[in-house]
């Protein structure tokens, strides 16, 4: 699905509960930022809107090579927030600086890690929405 900037400015313009309400009043259900997630930025009430780039990270025995996040990275489109969630739990930083920098400069709007985080002397100084799980 492509969303034009036009509507994707209207739902930045909104209040993250009007928009809930309005979801669930069209019989979708109620969503919500699942619990645990929080802003790890400066403004914790900066609204984002945009497309979902997502990511699935499978644990392994093996550490989890670079290369597959970095295509990930690589591949951001321009106005959308990256979502990165594992298969399980790895008890470990699904997010950090790098990724972060690299997907800030291919233009994404925010990013949802739910797991850990890292990284926030440098995360923290970018002014990039990014919210996690856990740090």
């Amino acid at each position: 699905m492509t969303y034009s900037s036009d509507v994707i400015g209207r739902y930045q313009r909104l209040y993250t509960p009007l928009v809930s309400d309005c979801v669930e009043a069209v019989g979708l259900g109620a969503h919500a930022l699942a619990p645990g997630l929080v802003p790890f930025h400066t403004d914790s009430s900066r609204v984002i809107a945009g497309p979902a780039h997502t990511c699935k990270v499978r644990r392994t025995d093996e550490r989890i090579e670079i290369d597959g996040l970095l295509a990930m990275v690589d591949a951001t489109p321009d106005g959308s927030i990256v979502v990165v969630t594992p298969d399980h739990d790895i008890g470990g930083a699904l997010w950090g600086g790098l990724m972060t920098a690299g997907v800030q400069q291919r233009g994404a709007v925010g990013a949802v890690a739910d797991g850990g985080i890292r990284d926030l002397h440098q995360v923290i100084p970018l002014d990039f929405p990014v919210f996690a799980a856990y740090r």
